[in-house]
């Protein structure tokens, strides 16, 4: 825990450097994730080495190649019309569901392809409790059935080619007879 204190502490000593300015251009808040994330990190790295797993430590990525970083409660506001307002710039998202409940944090996340995904952890007041049967069904997937389970309720394969197989040939029929 200390640790994570003086992370927080270096950091706002950091941000008065030139050279470290663009920590400015986050919230404070997400500069502090980034140092929960390194301290857990740490500690997964030692308590790896106490039980004798086999490990690296913790890398360090540049600054361009960092594929997230997450708000809590400041530097963004929903906007009406699926637009989200992130340090005073407003941006426009799909949404692919609504919003239930109170949103606690977003991560914004980029892929490998540069597309950028917003993540809304919502605090709900409904308490999911799924049944609890005390029956276990094993699966193992096969060449020939694709789902084979110990229950006797076996999945067969969806087969999407072989569905598609003849829109295929058409498809390329035309697509030969083209110059």
């Amino acid at each position: 825990m200390w640790g994570l204190f003086i992370l927080v502490f270096l950091l706002t000593k950091l941000k008065k450097i030139g050279k470290f300015s663009y920590f400015k251009e986050v919230g404070s808040q997400a500069i502090q994730d980034i140092t929960q994330r390194i301290d857990r990190a740490c500690k997964l790295f030692f308590r790896n080495l106490k039980h004798k797993i086999r490990t690296a430590p913790p890398s360090f990525k540049k600054i361009r190649k960092y594929k997230s970083f997450t708000l809590k409660q400041a530097g963004w506001k929903l906007l009406k019309g699926n637009i989200i307002e992130i340090n005073k710039q407003k941006y426009k998202y799909f949404k692919s569901r609504d919003i239930e409940g109170i949103v606690k944090t977003i991560t914004i996340k980029r892929d490998t392809l540069g597309d950028i995904y917003l993540y809304f952890v919502c605090e709900t007041n409904e308490n999911k409790v799924l049944a609890r049967t005390g029956k276990s069904v094993g699966y193992d997937f096969g060449l020939k059935q694709f789902l084979t389970a110990s229950d006797n309720e076996d999945i067969k394969a969806p087969l999407f080619f072989k569905q598609n197989a003849n829109d295929i040939k058409k498809a390329n029929r035309i697509l030969s007879r083209k110059k």
